[in-house]
C-alpha cells in the first residue's frame, strides 16, 4: 500500500468513541445544559415501546427513560406509549398480550427491573418481538452506584445491535467545544468530554483563543484539536488521564482537520505551505512529518 492510500485510510473514522466536531454556544450561565436533538431520521422506523422498569426511580434520568431517549435519538426507532404494565420477567408472555401490542402498533418491547441485593445493584431487562412472539434478548447488567446511568447506555447498545446488526455507540463519549461570551465581546472557548447523550459534561481545557475540530485517539485516552492561540491554526493533543497538553506547532506549522491513524502513532492533517494546503502525516514517535499530497 502506498503512502497516499495510507493517508486516505487514516482519515477514515476508526475511533474508540463518538466525536461531535462542533461549537456549542452557551449563555453566560456556566451551568448551561447541553441538549442534543436529532431532527431527521429514516421513514421506516421500527415501532418499539419501553416499559417503566420495576424498582427504578420515576425521574427524567430513570433507566427506561434513558433507553427511550437513546433509541429515539438514533433516528431508527419510533417510540410508542407502552400503554400498561410490563409482563413478569422470565415467564411466558400470553398471546393476548402480544396481540394487544400489535394492535397498538408495537412490534418490539423492552421491559425490566432494577434490583438491589446488599451492596449489589443490577439492571435486568428483556427485549421481545411481538410479531414473532419470542424473546430476542435477556441480560443482567451490573449497576455502578457512582454512574448508574451507564447501565442504561449499555442496555441500549445491546438492543441497538440486536435490532440493527451494528454496534451501538450510546455508552461512548463526545468531545465538544463550547463558546461562551464573557465581559462584553470577549469569548471563552473550552474543550469538554461528555456522555454520548450530552449529559455529565466535564471541562478538560479552556482558553481565550478559538479551538476546533476535536478528534479522539483510537484508545480513547487523548484528543487532538486545533487552536488559534498563536494567531494561526496549530495542532495540539490533550491527554485525558494526566491533563497534559502537548503542542506540535513547531513540528507541523499551520495545521487543520486532524485525524488519528488506527494504531495511534500518526496524526493526519491538512497543512499549509505558501498558502497551499496538502495532506501531511506527523509521526508522534519521531516528530517527523511527511507530505502525502501535492496539488
Amino acid at each position: 500500500m502506498n503512502l497516499f492510500l495510507q493517508a486516505r485510510d487514516f482519515l477514515r473514522k476508526c475511533r474508540y468513541a463518538v466525536v461531535a466536531m462542533c461549537v456549542v454556544v452557551l449563555s453566560q450561565s456556566a451551568t448551561a445544559e447541553l441538549n442534543i436533538e436529532v431532527t431527521d431520521g429514516i421513514d421506516d422506523k421500527v415501532p418499539i415501546a419501553v416499559f417503566p422498569f420495576a424498582g427504578e426511580s420515576p425521574s427524567r434520568r430513570s433507566f427506561s427513560r434513558i433507553i427511550m431517549a437513546n433509541l429515539e435519538r438514533s433516528g431508527l426507532f419510533a417510540l410508542l406509549p407502552s400503554g400498561g404494565d410490563a409482563p413478569p420477567q422470565g415467564s411466558a408472555i400470553p398471546d393476548r398480550l402480544y396481540k394487544a401490542w400489535l394492535d397498538r402498533g408495537i412490534e418490539k418491547a423492552v421491559f425490566g427491573r432494577y434490583v438491589v441485593k446488599g451492596d449489589k445493584r443490577q439492571l435486568v431487562f428483556e427485549l421481545v418481538d411481538a410479531a414473532q412472539r419470542r424473546r430476542l434478548l435477556a441480560y443482567v447488567i451490573s449497576v455502578s452506584p457512582e454512574r448508574p446511568w451507564e447501565a442504561a447506555h449499555i442496555a441500549s447498545d445491546y438492543i441497538y445491535k440486536q435490532l440493527t446488526g451494528s454496534p451501538g455507540a450510546f455508552n461512548t463519549k463526545l468531545a465538544l467545544i463550547t463558546s461562551q461570551r464573557i465581559k462584553g465581546k470577549k469569548r471563552r472557548f473550552a474543550l469538554h468530554v461528555s456522555d454520548a447523550d450530552g449529559h455529565n459534561a466535564e471541562e478538560v481545557f479552556s482558553t481565550a483563543f478559538q479551538i476546533m475540530s476535536p478528534t479522539w485517539s483510537p484508545d480513547g485516552q487523548s484528543i487532538a484539536y486545533v487552536s488559534y492561540e498563536n494567531g494561526r491554526p496549530g495542532l495540539y493533543v490533550q491527554r485525558l488521564s494526566t491533563a497534559e497538553r502537548l503542542s506540535y506547532v513547531e513540528h507541523t506549522g499551520q495545521a487543520i482537520s486532524p485525524d488519528w491513524s488506527p494504531d495511534g502513532r500518526y496524526i493526519a492533517y491538512s497543512g499549509s505551505v505558501a498558502g497551499n494546503y496538502d495532506i501531511y502525516l506527523l509521526d508522534l514517535h519521531t516528530l517527523k512529518k511527511r507530505r502525502m499530497t501535492k496539488g
